[in-house]
């Protein structure tokens, strides 16, 4: 019976990580197909003026974008105004080429003038007499006058990858579920193979067996995140430009608004992190509830519930929704709150911290909201696996005996 139990629980295993590895994959591999096909559908080597649009951004670049991109259109539609199609044509399609380009160069032109008109704004509040304001417009103003590297490229793969992290809850719902899975197979096996007895006999065994255990279990979280994260930027080599992993986030209209200086690799690298964070507190969590149980059932179905109810509550709460009446329900205090103290965020929408700067007033003094939420879930892990170690040595465990 426990062999069967075994050979089931490590076929769902590896029946999830398989999941979660072609999901990512498959996602990757749309951005894969779209980048392939626009690259063959059109020959832009004729178009001489197309290399000199892209390089760093300057209003010089920018009117040139603009005049090619105008200068397109209008012979574009003398051209195939007539035509049924005229999505196949050529001079169509050239001139997206530039439309893009110029989509990009307004990107960059919104940065500027934004960044520009921030520290315009924070240095002249810093002289507020509110000590907090004039706290917060200082360390504002200091974040937003360094220099961003803005570039303009045909390149998409600070795109496809940012898009990618923004779509990947089917990914988050399926590592949620292998989560649960594991901590309440590591704690419960004991008592089917009847080895409880043994290790409980042994005081340093038992806090030992904990540690082992959580150890193992943590590290499968991580392992997951990055699983997750190789996945889906596994295609992202096989086209573009390498250099694109050094473009700055703000190149991307998701961050125009964002203070925090990350190009694509450090932005991955920091989204991993964030998302390997909220599985290791779960992980904890789920961990924990399963040490008060000795049948799989009860803990499994607490911890299926908090782990996709939590989840579900704010995935949906993270949007605007209408209701059938027509009224419009915006992000509310609910989300705000949870978005400081709760791990499922992290894991769901850990690129929403990066996009803005979001102080809060801690002792007059401001700090964002991302190190809020990343102190919070580092102390709850900590106390959560500190709480489980009496549960497991001395409280519930010793009914087993």
């Amino acid at each position: 019976m426990g062999f069967e139990i075994k050979k089931h629980l490590n076929i769902i295993l590896l029946a999830g990580l398989l999941i979660t590895f072609f999901y990512g994959v498959y996602y990757s591999y749309q951005c894969y197909i779209s980048q392939k096909q626009n690259e063959k559908s059109v020959d832009m080597e004729s178009e001489h003026s197309y290399k000199d649009c892209m390089g760093s951004y300057s209003e010089e670049r920018m009117n040139l974008i603009t005049t090619l991109t105008d200068e397109k259109r209008a012979y574009m539609e003398e051209q195939v105004s007539m035509e049924t199609n005229p999505e196949n044509n050529n001079e169509f399609l050239v001139f997206q080429k530039y439309q893009y380009l110029y989509s990009k160069a307004d990107v960059c032109r919104q940065v500027t003038e934004y960044r520009e008109q921030v520290v315009k704004n924070a240095g002249r509040l810093k002289k507020s007499r509110d000590t907090y304001y004039a706290r917060v417009n200082k360390k504002i103003e200091k974040m937003y006058s360094s220099n961003v590297e803005l570039v303009i490229h045909d390149g998409s793969r600070l795109e496809d990858i940012a898009g990618i992290f923004t779509v990947a809850e089917t990914v988050d719902f399926v590592n949620i579920v292998l989560l649960v899975i594991v901590s309440c197979s590591m704690f419960l096996i004991e008592h089917r193979k009847g080895t409880f007895t043994l290790v409980y006999s042994s005081y340093r065994g038992r806090g030992h067996t904990y540690a082992g255990k959580l150890a193992v279990a943590m590290g499968f979280a991580v392992l997951l995140s990055l699983l997750q994260t190789v996945s889906m930027v596994l295609l992202s080599f096989t086209y573009g430009d390498m250099s694109e992993w050094m473009d700055a986030v703000q190149n991307l209209e998701l961050f125009i608004y964002s203070p925090y200086h990350l190009n694509l690799v450090e932005l991955v690298i920091v989204i991993t992190a964030l998302r390997a964070l909220g599985y290791l507190v779960l992980i904890c969590i789920f961990t924990v509830i399963s040490i008060c149980f000795q049948k799989n059932i009860i803990p499994l179905a607490i911890n299926t519930f908090i782990g996709i109810g939590g989840f579900g509550l704010c995935y949906y709460f993270s949007g605007s929704y209408v209701t059938s009446l027509g009224t419009l329900i915006q992000q509310g205090g609910f989300y705000s709150y949870v978005r400081m103290y709760s791990p499922f965020v992290l894991i769901g929408d850990g690129i929403g911290y990066l996009k803005k700067y979001e102080p809060l007033n801690i002792l007059n003094y401001p700090v964002s909201v991302l190190s809020v939420t990343v102190l919070v879930n580092i102390l709850l892990a900590v106390i959560i696996a500190a709480a489980g170690y009496p549960l497991y040595i001395r409280r519930f465990r010793r009914r087993g005996v």
